[in-house]
């Protein structure tokens, strides 16, 4: 029999997708200087949302766009979750791809499946709606029964550069027993996924400065340092035969992943041979002795994103440059420490690179890895109810990617982040012609009001 609360979700539907249409079609593009009055735009749709379910919501800001706090009606001696995510979008800018444009939503029929179709649909206001029509439906039938708090912030998409910020200013007001997050994908289509840990990052810019300027190489091809040679041989040597990363105590910190967990990892199939195939590959690169799924998940890396030098225009131009740029970017795991990898990657550079020439370095930006415990109380239940929504077992998976606040809540707070995302891997985040299918964005719901229903787990009393 289905409760008052279900049937109150279930009923809620058709003005929730209402909502969502009215929040995507806000242009909140954090990275556009020329966007940055709809970002502001969409943090009062959140407030106003918020506040109309019977939250207390203030907009904070720290160095950038603004931050939405707010916090539930107080219920004493119940547990006390925090819910994070984000009002900023991904620009559109390929308009030509979208099959519809991107901020005029709908819900449409794509493949036969139903989807609501607009930037920001997955990544992250769908996911974040998710959670809020799931206290909505709480707050008009039976009530909202623990103490939620939310924190959604308006620079994801720009690498959050104001969250540390604003985590460890209110810290004492984001106080409680877990983090809730839904920005993240399901491994499989149906496969109810938790993310158990979230590899680290760290970036860094680097330029080599050779001759005093651009030289003719017939002139002094063969007896001029070329800067570009240069980076390209010194940023070689980092890559061993084996497919590991040759830098002093590169490795300290890196643990092997539990086997009940790989366990579970090895069953799944869209990491087989189909995962490099449809991108066009049929060979892995990196640790030979691993599988992909460890790799993108458990493993660190090293990965050059771009490499540029010298003449870059049409036709060719004969000359040695004066200068050569890569960015590059580490993925890192367990308890790597990203101070001490910069500083053995700098030092293996800067002794790679002749007395006569020079090189300059950039930092962009660094987050530890976080692991969970997955054992915790609110782990268990979440895969519980996942479960009965879903029909399928849920899996405990390893993230590939960085998602900044979740290193600042463990720094700040102390706190375990729930990853649990209910995006499909076809809902071309970031790409054109983003969509979140209906069935994710319902059965989404459903699963966090179960879970908020069924936390019992009796915390410490906090004053919000």
């Amino acid at each position: 029999m289905k409760t008052s609360s279900i049937n109150k979700l279930e009923s809620n539907f058709d003005s929730a997708i209402l909502r969502l249409k009215e929040f995507l079609s806000i242009e909140s593009i954090s990275t556009d200087i020329n966007k940055l009055s709809d970002c502001h735009a969409a943090a009062d749709w959140v407030f106003n949302e918020l506040n109309s379910i019977g939250f207390r919501s203030k907009k904070v800001v720290e160095g950038g766009l603004p931050a939405i706090i707010s916090h539930g009606p107080v219920v004493k001696g119940a547990p006390h979750v925090l819910f994070y995510g984000h009002y900023d979008v991904q620009p559109a800018n390929d308009l030509d791809a979208w099959i519809l444009p991107p901020f005029q939503p709908d819900v449409v029929y794509r493949n036969e499946v139903k989807i609501i179709h607009g930037r920001g649909a997955a990544d992250d206001k769908g996911q974040l709606l998710t959670f809020i029509e799931a206290c909505r439906a709480l707050y008009e039938s039976t009530g909202i029964p623990i103490n939620i708090s939310f924190l959604i912030e308006g620079e994801e998409e720009i690498g959050s550069p104001s969250i540390e910020n604003v985590i460890n200013k209110y810290q004492n007001e984001l106080k409680a027993d877990v983090v809730f997050i839904s920005d993240t994908s399901m491994v499989e289509d149906n496969t109810p996924t938790i993310g158990c840990q979230l590899r680290g990052f760290l970036g860094e810019i680097i330029t080599i400065k050779g001759p005093s300027h651009e030289l003719h190489s017939g002139n002094y091809g063969g007896a001029a340092h070329n800067p570009a040679a240069l980076l390209v041989r010194a940023i070689s040597k980092i890559y061993e035969d084996d497919g590991s990363i040759n830098l002093k105590d590169f490795y300290k910190g890196v643990d092997e992943i539990p086997f009940e967990i790989l366990k579970d990892w090895l069953k799944l199939d869209a990491f087989g041979n189909f995962y490099l195939e449809s991108v066009g590959l049929s060979t892995a690169s990196g640790e030979k002795d691993r599988h992909i799924i460890e790799k993108i998940w458990s493993r660190p890396c090293f990965e050059i994103n771009s490499i540029f030098s010298g003449y870059q225009g049409a036709g060719f131009k004969t000359i040695i440059p004066s200068t050569a740029t890569a960015k590059i970017s580490f993925r890192l795991v367990d308890d790597q420490d990203p101070d001490h990898i910069r500083a053995v990657f700098r030092k293996h550079i800067r002794e790679s690179i002749p007395g006569d020439c020079n090189v300059f370095f950039e930092s962009y930006g660094s987050v530890k890895a976080v692991k969970m415990n997955c054992q915790s109380s609110e782990f268990v239940l979440a895969q519980e109810k996942l479960r009965e929504v879903w029909g399928r077992k849920c899996v405990f998976a390893g993230m590939g990617g960085s998602i900044p606040a979740v290193s600042s809540f463990k720094k700040y707070l102390g706190l375990d982040s729930m990853l649990l995302g209910f995006s499909r891997s076809n809902d071309n985040i970031h790409s054109a012609n983003e969509k979140f299918d209906y069935e994710c964005f319902t059965k989404g719901a459903l699963s966090w009001m179960l879970i908020l229903q069924e936390m019992k787990v009796t915390p410490p009393e906090y004053e919000i």
